[in-house]
């Protein structure tokens, strides 16, 4: 383990059932609000009703998508100069939360360039000196953690790849938590997130930089979101299992913003930067079981980690279980055999797909005990993609 780390979390949590209302009294860092959400607006009419009642004046930008891209952040940030907002409120589950980032970002730094120059691995980059506009995150599904990070994950629309911004200042000035906001999500979307909460555990726990810190906060989230998640994908009102699951997000975004991710994050988010309308969730499900079955090939310290988190999910004491476990989860929320053909994915491109995840999405690939070559990769995907029925 890398004994050398920086612990730094700044989140103000406000978690709870109910606790949607608080909005109606905290104090405000200015006057006028944006919006950003999804077309469907959900829960909008009452966050505004709230802002009201806070003497807050607000618009909504809600063209966010399930791929957060650069044009959309651009978009949003000009919106916001057009209507002189004073901050931010992120409506919905991470891709609205990583949109408002981003538009944060520009909306102290300009609109005359793009979110992606200031993405940190280009040589060159900017940094948002000027910092970011205030953002308040209202969680409407537990998936990403984003309300517990300063990380905002971008597709970049002209050159398919898809990379993340993270700058200390994109931290949230609150993340609103309320488990009773999620009783209405669908259930293959609570699978999706509730999946991405389980793979951001138990990569950030596999990570060769992980630390302490990490380490309690995967354990303990990979813990909650293991006896959570068919709780809540068979009873979509069950109200604890919500919360647990929210609780999980949570913890999981703190463990990956210390952390960060390993090389099934990297072949997801190519997935996602070649066929936009891929669900970051499925994404990572296609390729799950073969990447954690490559990670069994790894040496001492990462299979040892394997078979303790497959004992914590109570699986076995060997690093195969956590495959097993992995393999009876997605089987468990109706994510096993996905028809991946209606994102346009095609297994014979799997070369191309290894390539992409170790040449354009190399930040993510760099965390492994061990390095993932373009060979390895394509094994992962091609296994992933034409096992089972999953070729049909």
């Amino acid at each position: 383990m890398n004994r050398n780390f920086t612990y730094y979390n700044a989140q103000h949590l406000i978690f709870g059932n109910g606790c949607l209302q608080r909005l109606a009294t905290l104090p405000m860092p200015g006057k006028r609000a944006m919006i950003v959400t999804t077309p469907d607006r959900r829960y909008i009419d009452r966050v505004q009703a709230l802002l009201a009642e806070n003497n807050v004046e607000s618009i909504v930008y809600d063209q966010n998508s399930i791929n957060p891209c650069t044009s959309t952040i651009r978009e949003g940030a000009v919106f916001a100069a057009e209507h002189a907002v004073d901050f931010l409120i992120s409506v919905g589950g991470g891709a609205s939360t990583d949109t408002a980032k981003g538009i944060a970002v520009l909306m102290k730094n300009g609109t005359d360039h793009d979110i992606w120059d200031y993405v940190p691995y280009y040589e060159g980059h900017r940094t948002p000196d000027k910092g970011a506009a205030p953002l308040i995150v209202i969680s409407t599904t537990s998936g990403t953690g984003s309300e517990a990070n300063p990380s905002a994950v971008i597709s970049n629309e002209e050159t398919s790849v898809k990379l993340d911004v993270a700058y200390s200042c994109m931290y949230p000035l609150y993340s609103i938590v309320d488990p009773e906001l999620q009783v209405s999500v669908p259930k293959f979307w609570t699978a999706v997130t509730g999946m991405d909460v389980i793979f951001h555990c138990a990569e950030s726990y596999l990570d060769q930089f992980h630390t302490p810190y990490t380490d309690m906060v995967n354990i303990e989230g990979l813990r909650y979101a293991a006896k959570a998640l068919p709780a809540a994908y068979r009873e979509p009102a069950n109200l604890e299992a919500r919360a647990n699951m929210a609780i999980a997000s949570n913890l999981a975004g703190i463990g990956e913003s210390m952390a960060d991710l390993i090389s099934l994050h990297a072949m997801a988010h190519t997935l996602g930067s070649l066929h936009h309308s891929i669900p970051h969730g499925v994404a990572l499900s296609l390729l799950a079981e073969e990447a954690f079955r490559h990670y069994c090939t790894y040496p001492v310290e990462t299979r040892s980690r394997l078979a303790y988190m497959a004992g914590v999910v109570g699986y076995g004491d060997q690093p195969e279980d956590f495959v097993r476990f992995i393999a009876d989860m997605l089987k468990t929320v109706d994510l096993y055999d996905i028809d991946f053909r209606q994102y346009g994915i095609d297994p014979a491109r799997s070369r191309e797909y290894a390539e992409h995840a170790v040449e354009k999405i190399a930040p993510y690939m760099d965390k492994d005990e061990q390095p993932v070559t373009a060979d390895m990769a394509e094994r992962i995907f091609y296994n992933s993609l034409t096992k089972n029925n999953r070729n049909k």
